[in-house]
């Protein structure tokens, strides 16, 4: 996976450098001070969390100012940040943030779950998301390929010796979208959705040629890395 130099400055520039008068430099600005309630999902089955555990991270503020050694989940319900401060968790002002760094060799415990080195957030790459973090799973020239990590809360009904009991559940939900020259397009894990969505005959003759499902993230970073060599 190619990470261009250049990504992060023009991330930033499309933000606006915030001034670093604004900020408090030496610390993570945080909603409040208030520990968020460890039980408040007790009662949910299912978890709305990213990881299991809070995990390593390096968090890139939008002034450029990097924060390593964070200690974070993130919360696909909420869509925020929530970040360990002393033995809380607390949740993170996400406008003054632009990016997460999660390394897979900060944290073994995770390493199946990033592909490649490491795995990256960012907030707002394209309008649809707004404030909201997204995972940037592959990175080329003005081409990109996101997950929308989702959560939903459902109400679910069970029949339990004749009577019937509801009970609250977390829904994950995957979205993926291809960012091509500014245009976002939401796509399956299906051949046929990559291939409408990249609308190019060489890259249909390199999935069937190479046998491709693109059931896989990992296959559709094949498919892209390939297509991006294409438009060099």
């Amino acid at each position: 996976m190619r990470w261009p130099i250049s990504l992060f400055f023009v991330a930033v520039a499309c933000f606006g450098i915030w001034n670093s008068g604004n900020a408090q430099a030496d610390s993570l600005l945080l909603v409040n001070s208030q520990a968020i309630n460890d039980d408040r999902y007790d009662d949910i089955k299912g978890s709305p969390f990213l990881f299991k555990e809070p995990v390593k991270a390096r968090i890139i503020r939008n002034d450029a100012n990097i924060f390593d050694g964070v200690w974070l989940n993130y919360n696909g319900f909420t869509k925020e940040l929530e970040v360990r401060s002393g033995d809380q968790m607390i949740e993170l002002d996400r406008t003054w943030y632009l990016r997460v760094e999660i390394a897979a060799a900060d944290n073994p415990h995770i390493a199946d779950e990033i592909i490649g080195d490491k795995l990256v957030m960012q907030r707002g790459i394209h309008q649809k998301f707004r404030d909201q973090f997204t995972i940037l799973l592959f990175v080329g020239d003005d081409l990109f390929l996101i997950r929308d990590f989702d959560v939903e809360k459902r109400t679910n009904t069970v029949q339990d010796v004749g009577k019937s009991v509801e009970f609250e559940k977390f829904n994950v939900r995957n979205h993926y979208y291809i960012k091509r020259r500014g245009k976002l397009t939401q796509i399956r894990l299906k051949k046929n959705s990559v291939i409408d969505a990249l609308d190019s005959p060489e890259v249909e003759a390199y999935i069937k040629s190479n046998k491709l499902r693109c059931s896989t993230v990992e296959e559709v970073i094949q498919v892209l890395e390939h297509f991006n060599t294409l438009q060099s």
